[in-house]
This record gives C-alpha cells, structure tokens and sequence, in this order.
C-alpha cells in the first residue's frame, strides 16, 4: 500500500493559508462575527421574553409589569433590525471587495 495522506475534518495547515489571505480585511471579519454574535442573542432573547411576559404580567393582570416588557421587547426587536441591517451592509461590501480583487 502507497503512502495514504488520512483525510480529517480539519486541515490545520489549509487553514493557515487561509488566515494569511484575510489578514487585511481584519476588522470586517471582526465587524461580521460580532453583528452575528448579536443578531443571534437578540433573536433567541424574544421567545424568552415573550413567554416572560405571558406567564407572569398577562395571567397575574399586572399591567405595568406588561408595559415595562413590551417596551424592553420593542427595544430587542429594533436591536436585532439594525444588528441585521449591519451585517448585511458588512457583507455585501466584503463582497463588492472580493469582486474587485477576483472578478
């Protein structure tokens, strides 16, 4: 039997060349993980809330406990629209660069 390379999942000198070649474009991968590190906390904090907000105000009829969470959802759900805006700005100009280099 010939030498057999063993395949793995991850190829660690593979991904050495790939950090090397996204080195300049540093902050936008930094700018990406951290609106999709938002966008994911945003997007599982509402069901939470929600059930909060059923369980506790709506059954117990405390009204003003019902308002001061609407209103912290309301806030939530703006957060999670401009985390989503941004990294869909992020990346449609991490694209637009790539196309210029490569296209």
């Amino acid at each position: 039997m010939a030498n057999k390379k063993q395949d793995t999942i991850l190829d660690v000198g593979l991904l050495k060349r790939l950090i090397y070649y996204t080195k300049p474009y540093k902050k936008v991968f930094i700018g990406v993980f951290f609106a999709v590190i938002l966008l994911a906390a945003f997007s599982s904090a509402i069901p939470y809330i929600t059930q909060y907000v059923v369980d506790h105000n709506v059954t117990n009829r405390d009204p003003e406990g019902f308002l001061f969470l609407i209103v912290i959802m309301l806030g939530l759900l703006k957060h999670k629209r401009c985390s989503s805006y941004f990294l869909f700005i992020m990346l449609d100009g991490w694209g637009k660069m790539w196309l210029k280099i490569f296209g």
